[in-house]
């Protein structure tokens, strides 16, 4: 459903489904909330005014046509230097682009869009100004899909001369308990060193953050691959698709964190790190998605693969019948011989002679079929396994002929060794006494 309302002098549409929901600002379509299963995940802005105030320091701001800093907000491309106005807290750079102080407006629904019921999307046109003279045609979209949001960013050229542009955007992120609880997870490739005014140096360390938050303090870029999480009883995944860089930005209260997907590093304009060309008609695409997630306390992790199949559990007292359900499953593939003894004899099972605790009778394939032998005269070969040659040991009271099972023969039976047989099939007896 979707509803509209004032929010001071701007607009907030607001799309909610039975399990989750965002709301958005015209003015820099700005995130200001997502809610999944009862829980918000977006810290925003309390009024028009605070984020007017500063609107890159709570919900989400839309970051182009550069997002971060320009060292001393100067830049050369094709051959000329430009320069723009300094707006980063003091410091002497540019920052973020100029899209986060306009109203952007939110594109009317298409009748053949059938993501019209979950998605808000904005557009802005940008005429180019000082400092930057390349025009623009940019969009945002803010979908609810079904395990979270995706939000997707555009921009097109619409000049007639190429331009440089990164992209990006500035969400702070939360879960539930305090900041220095929180687990991040992030797999860097390298942290890019920066100086006083947060300008990269050109060094690269190996630096990791994943880990605690504790009472770590980040404004920093780092360069890296596959999703990020952050977690602590609640957990949120952010999976990035065309962006190669992260900035990582502890809130001064320390109620929130930023992380911030971003096509470029710091100072792309100037180091090239990540910075695109566009040609005239030329569009630069990129995309991520957020999905909440229950972080898991115990049992097997997330992507392993057990097997055997049945020795994963965890109910320990299970185990043995687990185990030996498991051996059985494997025992196809790596046995080729067992050996099976009768631990009493009964006296229902004929007797033969004394002679016969000390014979040996061989059995080979070619006097006797190797399904006859195997399943029929020992009765316990696996239907549809013909690879099998076993090995019987018996004990000195049963004769030759006691090979074939006697119905009232009620003897346990128990696997003692699994050794590899040569042919042929051997059926031996053993010494006297032998158990």
């Amino acid at each position: 459903m979707l509803t509209r309302k004032a929010f001071g002098d701007f607009e907030i549409a607001t799309l909610s489904t039975d399990k989750a929901s965002i709301s958005v600002v015209d003015y820099g379509a700005n995130l200001n909330d997502f809610a999944f299963n009862g829980f918000q995940y977006i810290v925003g802005h309390s009024s028009a005014a605070d984020l007017v105030a500063a609107p890159s320091r709570a919900g989400c701001a839309v970051l182009m046509p550069f997002a971060n800093r320009i060292a001393g907000g100067v830049y050369a491309f094709e051959g000329k230097v430009y320069r723009l106005p300094h707006n980063d807290h003091g410091r002497p750079n540019a920052l973020h682009g100029f899209l986060r102080e306009v109203r952007w407006r939110l594109l009317a629904k298409d009748p053949a869009d059938q993501k019209e019921e979950r998605a808000l999307r904005y557009a802005y046109e940008f005429p180019g100004v000082k400092g930057y003279p390349f025009p623009f045609h940019a969009e945002v979209e803010y979908e609810l899909i079904p395990d979270g949001l995706r939000v997707s960013l555009s921009l097109k050229n619409s000049g007639v001369t190429p331009m440089p542009v990164t992209m990006g955007t500035h969400p702070f992120f939360r879960v539930d308990g305090p900041l220095s609880d929180w687990n991040l997870s992030l797999r860097s490739k390298g942290k890019l060193v920066r100086d006083e005014n947060l300008i990269p140096t050109g060094e690269i360390t190996q630096e990791d953050p994943s880990g605690k938050l504790d009472e770590k303090v980040y404004d920093d870029c780092f360069s890296f691959e596959g999703s990020i999480t952050l977690s602590n009883s609640r957990g949120l995944r952010i999976e990035p698709h065309g962006f190669p860089y992260v900035q990582i930005y502890t809130h001064p209260d320390r109620k929130s964190i930023a992380i911030e997907p971003v096509t470029g590093a710091p100072n792309a304009f100037n180091n090239g790190m990540g910075l695109k060309v566009l040609k005239p008609g030329e569009e630069l695409s990129a995309y991520y998605d957020v999905i909440p997630f229950q972080p898991r306390t115990g049992g097997t992790r997330t992507g392993a693969i057990p097997f055997p199949p049945l020795l994963w559990s965890n109910s320990l007292c299970f185990f043995p019948l687990y185990f030996f359900s498991s051996l059985l499953l494997c025992f196809p593939f790596f046995f080729h011989r067992f050996q099976l003894t009768s631990r009493k004899p009964k006296a229902a099972i004929s007797q033969g002679s004394d002679r016969s605790r000390h014979d040996s009778i061989k059995l080979s394939n070619q006097h006797r079929p190797h399904s006859e032998s195997v399943d029929q005269i020992l009765g316990i070969a696996p239907a549809g396994h013909t690879g099998f040659f076993l090995r019987a040991e018996i004990s000195p009271a049963l004769p030759p002929r006691a090979l074939a099972p006697h119905p009232s023969a009620a003897a346990p039976l128990e696997w003692r060794r699994l050794i590899p047989l040569s042919l042929p099939l051997e059926v031996l007896n053993p010494e006297p006494g032998a158990n």
